[in-house]
């Protein structure tokens, strides 16, 4: 084992890892998870998409004062950055520098880098999540969040339901209400979901608990159903079958769990239908042929990338108008990255997943059966299934699921930390990286306000374009970027 002594310009070396208490912005990030989906306090004034994307902003702020009030959490970070190896270290930097080198060169540098900026405090997010979930009762927060989220969408699913069915006239579309695309509920199922599976293992003392989380999991995927979300279905599907194939401990109940809330919530889907069937249905028009229009706009962002190899056309530049694109993302992430911070920043990103990813399957397949291994499988699927549905939907664009994959990534962060605290000496970082990390985070959040602050100006004045459809079918409703007005305007 290497061992370095700490030099002037090193701070000592600590031999343990030692977890943050879980603060004020980690509750704050919990509440958000239980309450955006359904309960929305600033829909007076923004949409149900641009309040979730203010909340996040909202989260940033918070993350940031932390930053630069905590010194444990400077250290915290920077110790983070210094235990990488050199090669996720150039990874990394090669991203956000390819990003950066790439906005310099678009007509909207204020959008662009706003986007650079929104993706290096998702990064940080899961940073200070990594550092704050550190025992069972805060993975235990986490999860009752998240079954609380879908409980509350549950009831107001229900309440909907059932003022139609006393009407006789059932609106699809505000069954299921609180986003203005059903695709961006079925983005935060994706990740959700296998958390729900986990519930009932975890809190399993109590019969009655147990039964109920098992019905709130049932109700989520029969709401996977009713959306008809073919690729969330493709994608939590198969994050559950690859999980327990790559991680053995508990693959058993993981699997009968999974398919007992699945055959249950199939069960109540049909008789779903069945009632809808009796009933005079207004917009149920959502089953589609096909492949959604993927194919097309594949193809037409493959060109652009094929035009614009090494830096991409520039980051958010897909959505600028006037523009050839008929969708302001191509639901790829891979191709949006390619086609916008270039081929190198795409194939960075990839690898460094990629190999963080088998690090952490390598790590949590010698766990035992217990209930960490239980998480880790769901963890897993959840991590898996969020990452074929962003090749298939907008998963790391939407603001809820951005901020959804960051819990889970922060997470497993978490999970793996603790995993290399018994094997590992952690060396302190050098005392210049603990400024490093607290100035970067201003320049991010100061490039995201800046970017932000006319859109949120206009929304409180009325002035956004999108306030004449609050809530409804907004007709460029299918691809937003940032905010939900999904074209970037030349003067904006």
């Amino acid at each position: 084992m290497l061992n370095f002594s700490p030099s002037n310009n090193v701070l000592p070396i600590t031999k343990t890892y030692s977890p943050q208490k879980s603060s004020w912005c980690f509750y704050l990030v919990t509440f958000f998870l239980a309450t955006l989906p359904s309960l929305h306090s600033l829909s007076f004034i923004a949409s149900w998409y641009n309040e979730k994307r203010l909340a996040q902003i909202t989260i940033f702020l918070l993350l940031t004062a932390s930053l630069l009030t905590s010194k444990k959490l400077q250290i915290s970070t920077a110790n983070y950055w210094g235990s990488l190896l050199p090669s996720q270290k150039i990874l990394i930097s090669i991203f956000f520098i390819c990003g950066l080198t790439s906005a310099t060169q678009t007509n909207l540098t204020n959008w662009a880098t706003m986007e650079i900026a929104n993706y290096f405090l998702l990064a940080l997010l899961s940073l200070y999540l990594a550092y704050s979930i550190y025992t069972e009762s805060t993975d235990k927060l986490i999860i009752i969040a998240l079954c609380t989220s879908a409980s509350l969408y549950v009831v107001a699913f229900a309440s909907t339901l059932l003022a139609g069915l006393i009407s006789d006239v059932i609106d699809y579309h505000y069954l299921l209400s609180g986003f203005i695309n059903r695709r961006f509920l079925n983005q935060f199922q994706s990740i959700s979901f296998p958390i729900l599976l986990v519930a009932p293992l975890i809190f399993n003392k109590n019969l009655s608990i147990k039964l109920g989380l098992i019905l709130i999991a049932a109700f989520w995927f029969m709401l996977m159903l009713v959306s008809d979300g073919r690729g969330v279905l493709l994608a939590s599907t198969s994050g559950i079958i690859l999980s327990s194939l790559l991680l053995p401990a508990n693959r058993k109940r993981w699997l009968l769990t999974s398919g007992v809330v699945i055959a249950l919530g199939s069960l109540m889907y049909f008789v779903f239908d069945a009632i809808l069937s009796t009933h005079e249905v207004i917009d149920s028009s959502t089953l589609r042929p096909g492949t959604g229009g993927r194919l097309p706009i594949w193809l037409e962002v493959i060109d652009v990338i094929r035009d614009n190899p090494l830096l991409g056309i520039g980051p958010m530049q897909l959505a600028f108008s006037p523009s050839d694109f008929t969708v302001a993302h191509p639901h790829n992430i891979t191709l949006q990255l390619a086609a916008e911070w270039g081929i190198p920043a795409a194939i960075c990103l990839i690898v460094l997943s990629l190999n963080g990813f088998l690090h952490w399957i390598k790590q949590q397949r010698q766990l035992k059966q217990s209930n960490e291994s239980l998480i880790s499988i769901a963890l897993t699927s959840s991590f898996i299934a969020s990452v074929i549905h962003g090749h298939l939907s907008g998963v790391f664009v939407m603001p809820l699921s951005q901020l959804s994959f960051a819990v889970i990534a922060g997470w497993m962060l978490a999970k793996y930390r603790v995993g290399q605290s018994n094997n590992k000496v952690n060396l302190a970082p050098r005392k210049c990286s603990l400024y490093i990390f607290p100035l970067l985070t201003m320049l991010a959040l100061i490039m995201l306000i800046q970017g932000s602050y006319p859109q949120i100006k206009a929304m409180i004045t009325s002035d956004y374009p999108e306030n004449l459809y609050l809530n409804g079918e907004y007709p460029a409703s299918n691809a937003p970027r940032f905010w939900s007005r999904t074209y970037i305007e030349a003067d904006n």
